[in-house]
């Protein structure tokens, strides 16, 4: 492995300077009477680290540190910081969870913007979102396609906070990357089966308007007057289309014809096939 370069150096450097403020953060917090404590155990970013009893406050602090390393490592999402006080906003950290969600190493992106990550990507939105929530200084939450050391495209959900300082000064920025490949790919099914139902849907709807038309069309006009006899229907649309018909014709002047026609099933096809039948009769 070869010796690191001045941009690894400093990004490391920076690192331990964000520990150091944490620490001071984590004495404010504990106060001056606090009692010692052990440290946890487990694997750090450093390293394997060991539960032994602590002499100071400070090794509690720093016991603390390294279990807070080793959560963000073991994490699924991808943690980075970036220097906020340094053009262009350069990469001074990242977790495991991001080496593993984007195939690049610490060599490869500390001291560089996190864009790379874009690729070909033109998703204008969601880089408008960034360096619109950068330049106010605020948290911003946005999907967008990005790509793989690899090549390999994946979605993801990045959330950026801006860390301020004392005074209030923007001094990092904590991103958080989250792969919804997967759930970005369901939503696209669903709303490609909601077209594919509407489409259907409006086609059945179509076809069984064009037959109920057809059909009302086949009814007798009631214009037959017979002495001691009444003929009246109603025509009353149904959830399925079907192929009962009737009609009522005069044969000559004493005698009437009446028929009811039941086609067996239902939908357009009965309804069709009743419409010939009637036609043939």
């Amino acid at each position: 492995m070869g010796s690191p370069n001045s941009e690894e150096l400093s990004a490391a450097e920076e690192a331990m300077r964000l520990r150091r403020r944490l620490s001071e953060l984590e004495k404010q917090l504990l106060g001056s009477g606090a009692a010692p404590s052990e440290a946890g155990a487990g694997d750090s970013a450093e390293g394997t680290w060991m539960r032994v009893p602590n002499a100071s406050k400070d090794n509690d602090i720093e016991g603390k540190i390294a279990l807070l390393g080793h959560a963000l490592d073991i994490a699924a999402e991808g943690f980075t910081i970036s220097d906020a006080t340094k053009p262009d906003n350069p990469l001074i950290y990242i977790n495991e969870g991001f080496e593993r969600l984007t195939g690049y190493s610490r060599s490869d992106v500390l001291g560089k913007n996190c864009r790379f990550l874009q690729g070909p990507s033109k998703d204008d939105a969601a880089r408008a979102e960034i360096r619109s929530a950068i330049a106010d200084e605020r948290t911003c939450v946005v999907e967008l396609l990005n790509y793989r050391k690899d090549g390999t495209p994946f979605w993801n959900r990045l959330s950026l906070t801006p860390v301020r300082d004392a005074e209030g000064r923007i001094r990092h920025f904590i991103g958080v990357q989250s792969d919804i490949t997967d759930h970005v790919h369901a939503e696209e099914r669903l709303k490609k089966m909601a077209h594919d139902l509407r489409e259907a849907n409006a086609h059945l709807t179509h076809n069984m308007n064009a037959a109920a038309k057809v059909q009302r069309a086949m009814l007798p006009e009631p214009h037959i007057r017979v002495p001691g006899a009444d003929f009246a229907w109603r025509y009353q649309p149904c959830e399925g289309l079907a192929g009962d018909l009737l009609n009522v014709f005069r044969l000559d002047e004493d005698h009437v014809g009446f028929y009811v026609l039941d086609v067996s099933g239902h939908g357009t096809a009965a309804a069709l096939l009743a419409v010939a039948v009637n036609r043939l009769m």
